[in-house]
């Protein structure tokens, strides 16, 4: 059979082929665009997520700034850097600049501002690949320092048998007894050897070295409030401040060494200045207000003559010594609450053979706003928090 071709069948024209490479190039072209639009995408999807996620690491870098702030606030001994004294009478973590936290990516720039007393401003800057954002908090420590012991003393004591000491007492030092009489617990260096216990590693060993960085101003209940100074001459009238709007507390500050006449009395605090000296040269009465120290001296207190009363309802902070001149057999020391001692180094006594009498009194032995260095943080308030981590 021979197989002969339709004379109907026709070859396709060269329009038609044309038309056919015309439709394929559009099918590729549409189908690159497609895959290009795709790859695009998918690259702009990345860029976003890691824009995205770069900025949540700021965010969270600055929230780590403002808990770390917020620590050394609350634990200031742990600070890296020095403390400083803050406009409103707080020792307190200033903020440090560039502070890498381990591995993780980005520096920190944190600044702590005193902007009341007990209140600070953080500021926490997180910088990430050359872009910043910063957060802030705002911060309240209560704080105030209760002690537990009639007498503190900062180095090593020796008592006498003119001393009474009533509510137990702690050295960071040793304590020799000599007959002293003695209730309470006694910690000391020493303190299985006399009746007592050994000071515990963990004892508190800060002590008002710089009590005065913010005189004439104090603290009193959150609101500040401003001291009277006391002239160079010697005080023999009761000391009392007619400004009960400005200083409710009636607190006087001296940077001159101070001596009391005759019998004089003081319905509030005193506070030396500069390692200035006290010295009482008749009777002398202090009752401060509750919370408040009733004498802060910066060096010596020094009984002069015999038949000296010194009686103080509050907490007493002496900076050196007590001392006697011109003999005080039966010149009277009273302190009903509690005494402090800084001395670093050498006796307490020195020249004074009168008594002492130190009695713990626990609704006098609290001290606020006044000796912020030993003053223990007692609660801790968030009063703002913001973390939307805005641009600087």
């Amino acid at each position: 059979m021979t197989f002969r071709p339709n004379p109907t069948s026709r070859r396709p024209s060269t329009r038609q082929r044309g038309i056919a490479m015309i439709l394929v190039l559009v099918v590729v072209a549409a189908a690159s665009i497609m895959a290009y639009g795709v790859i695009a995408s998918a690259t702009i999807t990345t860029k976003i997520t890691s824009a995205s996620a770069t900025r949540l690491q700021r965010q969270y870098l600055t929230e780590s700034g403002l808990n770390l702030a917020l620590y050394y606030l609350h634990n200031p001994a742990a600070s890296p850097v020095s403390l400083i004294y803050g406009e409103y009478g707080n020792v307190h973590y200033p903020g440090e600049s560039n502070i890498s936290l381990g591995d993780l990516p980005g520096t920190l720039t944190l600044s702590v501002e005193n902007i009341e007393n007990g209140v600070f401003s953080i500021v926490s800057t997180g910088t990430i690949d050359g872009e910043s954002i910063t957060s802030s908090a705002t911060i309240k420590l209560d704080k105030s320092k209760k002690f537990t012991q009639a007498a503190t003393f900062l180095s090593s004591i020796a008592l006498n048998n003119k001393v009474t000491i009533t509510g137990g007492a702690v050295s960071l030092g040793s304590i020799t007894l000599n007959d002293a009489a003695t209730s309470g617990l006694l910690l000391a260096t020493n303190g299985t050897a006399i009746g007592g216990q050994a000071v515990p590693t963990s004892a508190d060993t800060r002590f008002p070295l710089s009590i005065t960085h913010y005189l004439p101003y104090y603290f009193y209940k959150g609101k500040r409030y401003t001291a009277k100074k006391m002239s160079n001459a010697p005080v023999w009238l009761p000391l009392l401040d007619l400004n009960f709007v400005d200083n409710p507390c009636n607190v006087w500050y001296a940077d001159n060494n101070v001596t009391f006449l005759l019998t004089t009395s003081l319905n509030g605090t005193l506070i030396t200045t500069n390692g200035k000296s006290v010295t009482v040269q008749g009777n002398l009465t202090v009752t401060p207000a509750n919370g408040m120290p009733g004498l802060v001296i910066t060096d010596d207190l020094t009984i002069s003559g015999n038949n000296r009363n010194l009686t103080v309802n509050g907490p007493v902070y002496i900076g050196d010594q007590l001392k006697g001149s011109g003999g005080t057999p039966q010149s009277v020391v009273n302190i009903s609450g509690v005494l402090i001692s800084g001395k670093t180094s050498g006796a307490f006594y020195s020249g004074y053979n009168g008594s002492t009498n130190i009695t713990y009194d626990a609704t006098r032995s609290t001290v606020s706003a006044v000796m912020d260095e030993i003053e223990d943080i007692n609660s801790v308030t968030v009063q703002s928090w913001n973390n939307n981590g805005s641009t600087p």
